[in-house]
């Protein structure tokens, strides 16, 4: 039960840093920013800076409420007990530290 809860508490916290990341790369992006990651760059170009972050972020945030559904309400096996949570702590952790350093970076002038 506790990786249950876990996972819906890391799941929360994944979807409340995609919101900080589309809302602070929308501010650095509006005021002269560069978008780092290329392939989001080229589906911007596309789409525009709104339509370019959402169509990035709503296939991975898609999977991952249906994982973490699938967590909490169906029965997991042992492998997926111990893979899930590892995931969710990499996805954590990737967010925090690659995707965020260059929005504060830009948004509080931090060299």
């Amino acid at each position: 039960m506790r990786i249950k809860r876990f996972m819906v508490l890391a799941c929360a916290l994944i979807l409340a840093l995609n919101l900080f990341d589309y809302i602070s790369t929308s501010i650095v992006l509006q005021n002269g920013g560069k978008e780092l990651n290329p392939f989001v760059n080229w589906v911007m170009g596309f789409f525009g800076i709104h339509g370019g972050l959402l169509i990035t972020k709503i296939p991975f945030l898609s999977l991952l409420i249906y994982a973490t559904y699938k967590a909490y309400i169906m029965n997991l096996t042992r492998r997926e007990y111990i893979v899930l949570p590892c995931c969710y702590s990499i996805v954590v952790l990737f967010y925090g530290y690659f995707m965020y350093a260059h929005n504060f970076k830009y948004l509080f002038n931090i060299v």
